[in-house]
């Protein structure tokens, strides 16, 4: 038996759930987890040969960080996705990505509160409260009261909300095959989980911590010990 692939394989567990502390330990998430690794590792080794093969020449010295050139990556494909949404949604009815998703929540979920509603799509309450507006001033949507608590309003889909959201489906998978580019099924799979993970974090940060600053976000998160 070889020993040492055994450790290697233990280690990489060990890692795995030092970095996830608050996942649920699935073998098809540490083996996505696994393939990221080697990815990086295998493009760390690129870069280093490259940078051997030209140390004679004058070499770039990088300043940003990873995690810089991260969220100006994110900042950019959601311009990118903008774009595309804009494309998808022209001779509709639908104004904007938000649009469809707020219809798409609905149809999924059913009536809900327009704080429920706002909150399941991650917005700041004043700009959930102009999609909903709009899709009210719209007729795609209508408002009524909660049953138990009578200073709530709730919301669901008209049957020409629902025309419009169906007719829109689509466009919509076009730009969704737009956006996740010519990525192979283990790619897509790679960043479904490396998303999620992110999506976790930060949810929780919009639901629980949105009113702190910066400083008690990275404090609560941990973020600064590890840095």
């Amino acid at each position: 038996m070889d020993y040492q692939l055994l450790k290697n394989v233990v280690d990489k567990l060990e890692q795995f759930e030092r970095e996830n502390p608050n996942e649920k330990f699935e073998m098809q998430g540490f083996g996505l987890w696994l393939g990221a690794q080697n990815s990086n590792e295998l493009e760390c080794k690129n870069k280093a040969l490259k940078v051997n093969e030209n140390l004679d020449n004058e070499i770039k010295v990088e300043t940003e960080s990873a995690e810089t050139v991260i969220a100006q990556l994110l900042t950019f494909l959601s311009r990118y996705l903008k774009i595309y949404l804009k494309k998808g949604l022209e001779g509709t009815l639908l104004s904007t990505g938000d649009d469809f998703t707020y219809l798409a929540t609905l149809l999924n979920i059913g009536d809900l509160t327009k704080t429920e509603l706002i909150q399941l799509n991650a917005h700041e309450k004043t700009s959930g409260m102009e999609v909903i507006k709009r899709l009210l001033n719209k007729n795609l949507i209508l408002q009524f009261d909660d049953a138990i608590d009578k200073r709530s309003k709730r919301v669901k889909l008209t049957e020409m909300g629902k025309e419009v959201l169906f007719k829109s489906f689509n466009e919509m998978t076009k730009v969704a095959q737009i956006c996740v580019a010519d990525l192979n099924e283990t790619e897509k799979k790679q960043l479904v989980f490396l998303l999620k993970k992110l999506d976790n974090f930060h949810n929780d940060i919009y639901l629980n911590h949105h009113d702190k600053g910066l400083d008690e976000i990275m404090s609560r998160k941990n973020i600064l010990s590890n840095n």
